[in-house]
């Protein structure tokens, strides 16, 4: 957790956060963990009681020593709350326009992708929201942060016993009233 040091008072200049200190967690994917991702989502923040975790940002780190392949072209790897609402950008695929940002992740080599919250409507209209303007259900509260491969995936093959995939999510629990 960020903050032991004083880092978290420091950087927001000791700004009252609600008594929540911002934290972090990082879960590291192996290759057959990321093949499973379009069958199985992987938790990245465990649920709170009483509370609903609201990411703020987050890293993703990959380290592959080969490319996937047969991945769909609609496909997209996000980050989600237990309602399956997209709360940090995302890599996507899509094939109406031809974009294949998923598809150029998922190469061979070393990478960093920022994600941010999502004022991303434009993307897929209808589908996604704001973190702004979200508003979280009842299935969120005390749930998860899960990351996972979703719209028509493909299965995932290629790859190397080698790759890693890191995911670094930062997040606040925020207690309900």
């Amino acid at each position: 957790m960020l903050g032991g040091d004083g880092f978290v008072a420091r950087l927001f200049g000791g700004l009252d956060l609600g008594g929540d200190m911002l934290q972090s967690a990082t879960v590291t994917l192996t290759d057959a963990q990321i093949k499973a991702l379009p069958t199985t989502p992987v938790a990245l923040v465990a649920g709170v009681v009483n509370r609903i975790v609201v990411p703020t940002q987050g890293v993703l780190s990959k380290a592959f020593a080969a490319s996937y392949t047969n991945i769909g072209a609609d496909a997209y790897l996000e980050v989600v709350t237990q309602s399956n609402w997209d709360v940090l950008d995302l890599l996507l695929n899509v094939s109406a326009t031809g974009r294949t940002d998923l598809t150029n992740w998922l190469t061979a080599g070393q990478a960093l992708h920022f994600l941010s919250p999502l004022p991303q409507a434009e993307l897929l209209p209808g589908l996604h929201t704001n973190l702004a303007t979200f508003e979280y259900g009842a299935g969120d509260v005390a749930a998860p942060i899960v990351l996972k491969l979703s719209g028509n995936p493909g299965d995932l093959t290629g790859g190397d016993p080698a790759n890693q995939l890191a995911i670094t999510v930062f997040f606040l629990t925020v207690a309900l009233l």
